[in-house]
């Protein structure tokens, strides 16, 4: 059986310098971005604070859920 590299695919190729904006956020990297832990995100997920995505088994967090979460959060 063959082994599948990893590799990153650039949607510009002529633009590498250029930055593509995230779209969503694995619970890991949503975690890291928000300064909580998996457990509080994976929390708020089960009490339907959160509403993951799902593509086979990676569950993602959209950048437009999380800023909206945010934007909720009392002052």
């Amino acid at each position: 059986m063959a082994s599948r590299t990893a590799t990153r695919t650039d949607i510009s190729p002529d633009r590498s310098d250029e930055r593509v904006e995230r779209l969503a956020y694995s619970v890991e990297e949503a975690a890291a971005c928000l300064g909580l832990s998996r457990a509080t995100l994976w929390r708020m997920i089960a009490l339907g604070q959160l509403n993951p995505r799902r593509v086979g088994r990676r569950t993602l967090l959209l950048k437009v859920d999380l800023v909206a979460f945010l934007e909720a959060l009392p002052k």
